[in-house]
């Protein structure tokens, strides 16, 4: 069997394993109390959180299998041990607050960071050395971080992370330090993450919360150490960049926006509320008009696909002359 074929199996069983773990297992979420509200939504629903957790008893099974089958080497050990952290720590503080999001947003921001370095310390430092230890670390808190962050509204982030993600994994197949194990970790993620955007999709019925923004984020971060050159895999996170930018300068001691209403509806479409906070979708919706909440993610979608399919297209042709 050809190289290909196996890692599309490997998605695909990705896909069923994550799929039936949400599936069957998102109830047991809201049974422990685990739910966010759904605030765009004029009933305002409650629905399961952190579905991010859900996703990883099956990418544990698909990556063990693959090392069993030795189509991958032990350093998917270190991609394992590395998003299970960091999926954790946003379960925790999803649930238990973990990080007392209410004290200064700075704080919150400094303590949490501090706990990902720590978590980041044992992939960076075995796989490439203490000469390259900061900057790989920073990769993946970078990463993480602006995954985190680029989110609020019915498939945005799952979606949006799938997209980059699955660019990244081009990238990886025409870089110089390409490996067969790097592919199929990805396609392991791909698929676990396709399989909770169909019920991250609006109208969502889980959450992935921080467990599956960290997750996503910490994996695309350990990616982009392998890309050569790194800085094209940096690019694909232009628009969480923007996103990033934007927050900070209309609403820096407030960029998650817990303490407003961060859209107004009104005939079943999102408007701007009064205040002058900002994000990449309220940008959208100032240009474009009010819009359903599908509707502004699906743009969304567009501008980070169009964002990753022009840098992923120049890295080919950059590493191919």
């Amino acid at each position: 069997m050809e190289l290909h074929a196996y890692y599309l199996i490997t998605l695909i069983v990705s896909f069923i394993l994550a799929y039936a773990c949400v599936r069957y297992l998102k109830g047991r979420l809201s049974r422990f109390g685990l739910t966010g509200i759904d605030i765009n939504k004029p009933e305002k629903p409650k629905i399961s959180e952190s579905g991010g957790m859900l996703l990883l008893p099956g990418i544990w099974v698909v990556v063990l299998a693959l090392i069993y089958l030795k189509l991958v080497n032990p350093i998917s050990y270190l991609f394992l041990f590395t998003i299970t952290c960091f999926a954790a720590i946003g379960f925790f503080d999803d649930g238990f607050g973990l990080f007392k999001k209410g004290e200064r947003w700075k704080s919150y921001v400094i303590k949490r960071g501090v706990v990902l370095l720590l978590i980041g310390v044992p992939f960076a430092y075995f796989i490439f050395g203490t000469a390259n230890i900061i900057p790989v670390i920073i990769a993946i808190i970078g990463a993480a971080s602006l995954a985190n962050s680029f989110a609020g509204l019915n498939g945005w982030e799952v979606g949006s992370s799938f997209i980059v993600l699955a660019g990244l994994s081009v990238m990886v197949a025409f870089s110089p330090t390409y490996t067969s194990t790097l592919l199929y970790l990805s396609a392991a993620i791909l698929g676990a993450m396709g399989a909770l955007l169909v019920f991250n999709r609006y109208p969502a019925s889980i959450f992935p919360g921080d467990s599956g923004t960290l997750l996503m984020g910490a994996f695309a971060g350990c990616l982009i150490p392998f890309i050569q050159p790194w800085y094209f895999a940096v690019l694909l996170f232009l628009p969480h960049m923007v996103d990033i930018g934007l927050k900070l300068k209309s609403n820096r001691h407030d960029m998650s926006q817990k303490s407003e209403r961060p859209y107004v509806l009104k005939d079943g479409k999102l408007g701007i509320p009064e205040s002058k906070s900002l994000d990449f979708a309220k940008c959208l919706i100032s240009v474009f008009g009010p819009m359903e909440e599908k509707q502004v993610v699906r743009r969304i979608w567009i501008y980070v696909a169009a964002n990753t399919a022009v840098w992923t297209s120049l890295f080919i042709i950059i590493n191919s002359i």
